[in-house]
């Protein structure tokens, strides 16, 4: 008996871009290929980084992230939506509206931190996400 799903699992991955590769959308994209599902992407911060630092990083507006994921969930399924690195509370929001009952959100606490104040901001956005979905 064949219990494997017809389609691969389709992840909508929120995160932000790490021009080295090493972290964000890339690397989910990378993890979702390595367990056999399909990767979509929302960007919600352009850093400006190498393998060692991180050098800048700009969030995204809200109503660019928000229209990323609508035009993706009008045209693909989504089974899971993984969250990485969230750069406003605007996109808190944008997510929070977006989280269904009947998908599983999974977080990355590998949060971006280039200092404790920016880590202290993004683990209130994680927070207010939580308080949002709920």
């Amino acid at each position: 008996m064949n219990i494997a799903p017809q389609h691969p699992a389709t992840v909508l991955c929120i995160a932000g871009h790490d021009p080295s590769g090493g972290a964000g959308i890339h690397a989910d994209i990378e993890a979702c290929s390595a367990f056999g599902a399909h990767a979509l992407g929302a960007l919600t911060v352009l850093t400006v980084q190498d393998t060692d630092n991180v050098h800048g990083a700009q969030a995204l507006e809200a109503d660019w992230l928000n229209a990323q994921i609508q035009h993706l969930a009008a045209d693909c399924r989504i089974d899971a939506i993984k969250l990485g690195v969230i750069g406003s509370v605007e996109q808190v929001t944008v997510i929070a509206r977006k989280l269904d009952a009947g998908v599983f959100p999974l977080v990355d606490f590998a949060l971006f931190r280039p200092n404790a104040t920016r880590y202290q901001e993004e683990k209130l956005r994680l927070e207010r996400l939580v308080q949002l979905a709920n």
